[in-house]
């Protein structure tokens, strides 16, 4: 009977064995995807982040001038708690839709700054901010804010239109109107 129980504990112990080694091998082609998938999602990003490059390079002047508007929008988006790619997608839409209104690349990224200041504090989402910025620089770059785009800051981003209308000398109610 010893005899027995030892071979049934040799049985055992080797079967165990096998099932580390197994495990082992399983546990080695989980990370190999897991790694495949990391590898892929940097590339992944590192592209997007090129694309950001790009859309600011089209935008600035020069090559000096794209690297200092790309660190203004890092900054921004630090201190503002907000996305990189929305600021930098913000500031290329800005800038084109200012450029020529003279307006320098300094006083846009503070453009960009300021409305995701008035965005934040006046706790408009994320859908409802892109709405409002594409409305806005369609009316910049039109020279006119009026008609849905005057309506679409009014109803998504209410702190953008107070500070127009204070700009502008008239309240909420004679903004409306205006438009």
């Amino acid at each position: 009977a010893a005899k027995t129980a030892g071979g049934n504990v040799r049985n055992l112990a080797g079967r165990a064995s096998k099932a580390r080694i197994e495990f082992g091998g399983l546990r080695g082609a989980i990370q190999g995807v897991i790694f495949a998938l990391g590898v892929r999602q940097i590339v992944s990003l590192g592209s997007a982040y090129e694309q950001l490059e790009l859309r600011i390079n089209a935008v600035s002047g020069s090559s000096a001038e794209a690297a200092a508007n790309m660190e203004t929008i890092k900054g921004i988006s630090d201190e503002t708690g907000t996305s990189l790619a929305t600021n930098a997608s913000t500031f290329a839409r800005l800038r084109i839709a200012t450029r020529n209104l003279g307006i320098d690349s300094g006083r846009t990224a503070n453009l960009v700054k300021t409305l995701n200041q008035s965005f934040v504090l006046g706790g408009t989402g994320a859908s409802e901010a892109r709405s409002a910025i594409t409305q806005f620089s369609q009316g910049l770059a039109s020279g006119r804010l009026q008609g849905d785009e005057l309506r679409s800051i009014l109803e998504s981003a209410p702190l953008l239109a107070e500070q127009l209308a204070e700009q502008l000398g008239v309240t909420i109610g004679e903004l409306r109107e205006l438009g």
